[in-house]
């Protein structure tokens, strides 16, 4: 008789019943990409804690040190991390220069914008290697302003408008919290009620920012990387889901009455219509069509159109009354003239003006930073913006595998790089955009980002190393 069993065993040890994955906790078993990502979804978290303006550095600092270990110690800095390290040591200089004591508290504000943006351009330019990281911190942005962009929309219709005191605001001293930036860092809001000449009384929004104007600037940064979403995905649903979201950051954006912003993204826009959209020839000839038009116009208009076109421009200037543009300009005749007392490292941080509200070397990014370190700061943040630019030039067609999908979408991603640069650009001569961490670390990941897209298209171009093929990015903003 045949003793063998019916069904013999392969092996004496039985098969799991389930084939567990190791365990992946966020910012212990991750990558400093993953853990990057995550610190950006988390926005709303550090807006409640009250530590997104001083405590961002601390934060990052986590995902860089990891990043250093996992390197051996051994850091790579591009052109544009060195410009803004020499930025940085241009700012501890001028410290010296600060005379008023709570003025301290300013200075180490925009210090720890600086860091911010300095650690996410180091973790980035080291540790994005792949399309996949690129396309997953994307989403990680667009996710962060799906939920502002939703928390706006809900105050605007007045469905939810908190008010709420943060765990910063129950530690803050009291007289922290009387001025304007400590009073947002302690008591929580979407934004408040305000008045403009062709809306009327409105809520304008600020969501998880610190100011409306500031919140116009993120948004006029991310809109085009959600357009460039859009274009990269394929079918209608996630069109539309897409569309959809553009539209709700667009609100926004109108309710932030935060005009220059708008001017900054328009004129991107139009910069990237005219060098690099597909119907670049029909944009420049319309352009040479618009241009001879305005001459035709200019030579037989009648006085009666220059004064109503006069008048539309003084509406626009003027629509939150006087007072707004005559503040900025006084701000900035100030700021002009105590700029020549100390021109080469500048008075270290803002400095308030008898009787005004505003202090000098506020409200414009530029003077603000001429004002604040002098020459020498200036060249070295000059520096930054022009190898940030040469570091993010999008490839010639020559240039590029057009058989390769990843090639294909990191050459239109610097291309729209292009749209969120300019905007920045333009958005700088009127806000003070390291007025506010979170703006400041959106500008510095999309900038870092293409500086790393380019890097990693001229190293792959022709050979074929891309991890995968690449996905669309996720149908909806999310990681």
């Amino acid at each position: 008789m045949n003793n063998e069993p019916l069904y013999p065993l392969q092996s004496t040890r039985p098969a799991p019943f389930v084939q567990l994955r190791p365990l992946r906790l966020p910012f212990l078993s991750t990558t400093p990409v993953t853990d990057l990502g995550y610190i950006f979804v988390l926005l709303p978290l550090w807006w409640l804690l009250g530590i997104e303006q001083f405590g961002l550095p601390l934060v990052l600092a986590f995902p860089t040190l990891k990043m250093i270990q996992l390197q051996h110690f051994k850091v790579k800095l591009v052109p544009a991390a060195i410009w803004l390290l020499g930025f940085i040591v241009v700012h501890l200089i001028s410290v010296v220069s600060v005379e008023e004591t709570f003025r301290y508290i300013t200075f180490l504000r925009n210090l720890s914008t600086y860091l911010s943006a300095f650690l996410i351009l180091l973790v980035v330019t080291n540790q994005v290697t792949e399309y996949r990281q690129i396309k997953f911190l994307l989403n990680c942005l667009l996710l962060m302003m799906l939920l502002a962009g939703i928390s706006g929309i809900l105050a605007i219709l007045g469905i939810w408008q908190p008010q709420i005191t943060s765990l910063m605001g129950l530690l803050l001293p009291g007289w922290i919290k009387e001025t304007t930036f400590g009073g947002n860092i302690a008591f929580r809001t979407f934004g408040q009620y305000a008045w403009f000449a062709w809306i009327g009384r409105y809520f304008r929004v600020r969501s998880l920012f610190m100011f409306a104007t500031l919140y116009a600037s993120a948004l006029a940064l991310t809109i085009p990387v959600a357009i460039y979403a859009l274009h990269q995905n394929r079918g209608y649903l996630r069109k539309i889901v897409f569309s959809i979201f553009i539209a709700l950051l667009g609100i926004n954006l109108i309710f932030t009455t935060g005009r220059i912003a708008m001017v900054g993204l328009l004129a991107g826009a139009a910069y990237y219509a005219f060098f690099y959209a597909r119907w670049r020839q029909l944009t420049r000839l319309a352009v040479v069509f618009v241009l001879c038009a305005l001459i035709v116009f200019l030579l037989f208009t009648p006085e009666q159109t220059f004064s109503t076109a006069n008048e539309l421009y003084e509406e626009f200037i003027f629509a939150r009354g006087s007072g707004s543009f005559t503040g900025r300009f006084h701000v900035y005749q100030v700021t002009l003239e105590q700029l020549w007392s100390r021109p080469w490292f500048g008075w270290g941080t803002e400095r308030d003006i008898p009787d005004f509200p505003y202090p000098a070397g506020s409200h414009s990014y530029y003077l603000g930073i001429a004002y604040r370190h002098g020459l020498f700061g200036l060249i070295f943040f000059a520096g930054t913006l022009i190898s940030v630019w040469r570091s993010s030039t999008p490839l010639r067609n020559m240039e590029v595998d057009k058989t390769d999908p990843y090639s294909r979408a990191l050459k239109q991603f610097l291309r729209y790089g292009r749209w969120i640069f300019i905007a920045a650009l333009v958005n700088g001569f009127t806000d003070a955009l390291d007025l506010d961490a979170t703006t400041m670390a959106i500008m510095w990941l999309v900038f870092s980002l293409l500086i790393a897209s380019r890097r990693l298209l001229i190293s792959n171009t022709g050979q074929a190393k891309f991890s995968a093929k690449p996905k669309q990015l996720a149908s909806t903003p999310s990681a």
